[in-house]
């Protein structure tokens, strides 16, 4: 029998924009069965660095308001 683990909520949409730290990511979501993720891809001139955090991460991270919806 195989187990279905519930969605975690509140999640970002499909190529959504949001503002970290005051600089703009675009959000891609990656689901797998054994790692969903997003992957956040910088939009700006300072040379930041794209990063990977999971599904977990991110959506503890809007509920503490660390990530921003444009």
């Amino acid at each position: 029998m195989r187990t279905v683990t519930p969605p975690v909520y509140p999640r970002l949409g499909l190529n959504e924009v949001v503002l970290i730290n005051g600089e703009k990511y675009r959000a891609e979501f990656w689901n797998s069965k054994t790692n969903p993720r997003y992957d956040f891809i910088y939009l700006g001139d300072n040379g930041k660095e794209n990063f990977t955090r999971s599904e977990k991460d991110v959506s503890q991270a809007i509920t503490e308001k660390k990530i921003k919806r444009l």
